[in-house]
């Protein structure tokens, strides 16, 4: 089988969906599946095989960044980058819908593959898809990561100008691929009011490479309370997190909590971080991790922080980490239809704690009794194994296969 796989973002960039498809695209490739890869520049280097074909830039602003010298800035250079927001659709890519096609279509002439793949986020993607489609009859799967309108809280665009505009377009797209994967069984349901069941496919979340466990710390007398991740203002939203934290932290009589955050974070969020107020506690800021340093980071904390998304179509692609991480896990939940909530199952490894909600006595004592909290062994081996690498390409190529009999 050849397959056309289409995404801005690939390796080395190591977001959700572009660690996620490198690996996939890995993995067939091993197993001899031909592959060729459409992804963007972004200044990130080149570390390239003969599988990938880069042209032109994700976004604007990675255009813009790729030269940092000062004569790149000007004093009205915020105001220009606000104004191209407001008028940008379908989303902050659309600038490569242009480069990415062409570079589709000279692929496409010369490898001749028997199946396309786009991968959001972003949705700009999925455009170059339908275009590409539409042109030459091509099987076409779209592998959803994040919602574009339907089952999206957040718009990507001009809400006011787009939200009928966004909608027309999804359900358009949605009907012309052929299947669609998403990562939950809440969006599905969101999605089998647009389309046919039978045209979606749930396909869970990846882990991250696996080393040698750590199983257990030295013993300091200081709980490490651990959060990896990104924070996002109405989504996973910073203050509402610092202002339990400094809540949970009076709940502790003597220091000895350690509260570290790994990630990458806007500047506006590091200064929610870094104004922490506790007599107990502070909040270490580490930078964001390869995806080859996550689960040992983990297993390095006593308790991990999840922090939930307040839209109930969003798994966050951490909670595998979480299993094989296996520590125990403090997850602050905004909504009551919570997908993390349901991917763990109950397990007294997870306290599930309303982020509105005052912290309490059994909270502190799922804190203090740590050592004693993990996921029962057949639950985490299943997960590992729904969640490798390989079991994830094979559910994908299922689906391939299925397009083309």
């Amino acid at each position: 089988m050849k397959v056309l796989v289409i995404t801005p973002y690939f390796f080395p960039y190591e977001s959700p969906r572009g660690y996620r498809w490198t690996q996939i695209v890995n993995t067939w490739i091993s197993e001899g599946v031909e592959v060729k890869v459409v992804t963007a520049h972004d200044g990130i280097g080149n570390s390239d095989t003969d599988h990938i074909y880069r042209s032109g830039f994700s976004t604007p602003d990675k255009k813009w960044s790729r030269d940092r010298s000062p004569s790149r800035s000007f004093p009205g250079r915020s105001i220009l980058k606000k104004i191209y927001r407001s008028w940008m659709w379908p989303d902050e890519s659309y600038s490569w819908i242009k480069p990415g096609s062409k570079m589709a279509r000279q692929l496409i002439s010369k490898f001749s593959p028997d199946v396309m793949i786009t991968v959001s986020w972003p949705f700009s993607t999925h455009l170059i898809g339908y275009k590409i489609s539409k042109e030459t009859g091509l099987p076409w799967l779209m592998d959803i990561g994040d919602p574009f309108y339907y089952g999206n809280l957040n718009s990507r665009n001009n809400h006011w100008l787009y939200s009928r505009r966004n909608a027309l377009i999804e359900v358009k797209l949605l009907e012309k691929c052929n299947s669609i994967c998403v990562t939950n069984s809440n969006l599905k349901q969101v999605y089998k009011k647009l389309i046919h069941e039978n045209k979606i496919h749930v396909i869970g979340p990846l882990h991250s490479p696996i080393k040698d466990a750590i199983t257990q710390r030295s013993n300091t007398g200081i709980i490490r309370i651990g959060y990896f991740g990104s924070l996002y203002t109405g989504v996973r939203d910073p203050g509402q997190v610092v202002s339990f934290l400094e809540k949970l932290c009076k709940k502790f009589d003597q220091k000895n909590l350690e509260l570290h955050f790994f990630g990458s974070f806007k500047q506006e969020h590091l200064s929610i971080l870094n104004n922490f107020s506790s007599k107990d506690a502070v909040i270490n800021i580490h930078d964001r991790l390869g995806r080859h340093e996550v689960t040992s980071s983990m297993q390095k904390m006593d308790v991990l922080l999840s922090i939930g998304n307040k839209n109930p179509n969003q798994l966050p692609s951490k909670v595998v980490d979480y299993v094989v991480a296996n520590r125990p896990v403090l997850h602050l939940s905004f909504i009551k239809a919570d997908p993390v909530t349901t991917f763990f199952q109950g397990s007294e490894a997870l306290f599930n704690q309303d982020a509105g909600s005052e912290p309490g006595d059994p909270l502190v004592e799922f804190i203090l009794g740590h050592e004693g909290r993990r996921f029962d062994p057949e639950y985490q081996r299943s997960i590992m194994q729904k969640s490798d690498k390989t079991t994830i390409a094979h559910e994908y190529m299922t689906v391939l296969r299925s397009i083309l009999e």
